[in-house]
């Protein structure tokens, strides 16, 4: 069994797991966490957030406005669910949710995972 602090996650287009004690949870105990969110990826905004007992994000988000070929810049949000990075896009697309680093990610694991043979977004 390993510590907490031992544990890095990195997750790509992870939705709300939780409300906001949970990702205060998570937070304290797994310093090393980031959230990956592609462009107009929908998928991070669900469940929405309505109601007394809202989902909430963990920490951190690292948001690529672009298609996240090499050498995209990126930026690394450190506030959860606030207004700024993937929270500024009213116009989600479905297909970003599927390519990642430029890949198709479904089709990427379907084939095993293969290190250079993975379709790109054309």
């Amino acid at each position: 069994m390993f510590l907490p602090r031992y544990i890095k996650l990195v997750t790509f287009g992870q939705p709300r797991t939780g409300d906001y004690d949970y990702a205060d949870f998570h937070d304290a105990a797994f310093p090393y966490s980031y959230r990956v969110v592609s462009r107009h990826d929908p998928v991070p905004h669900t469940p929405p957030q309505e109601g007394d007992d809202q989902p909430f994000h963990h920490l951190y988000e690292v948001w690529y406005n672009n298609d996240m070929a090499i050498g995209q810049p990126y930026t690394i949000c450190e506030e959860a669910d606030g207004i700024y990075c993937s929270n500024t896009v009213t116009n989600k697309v479905d297909s970003d949710h599927w390519f990642y680093f430029n890949r198709n990610i479904k089709e990427w694991g379907q084939n095993g995972c293969p290190a250079l043979n993975s379709k790109t977004r054309s």
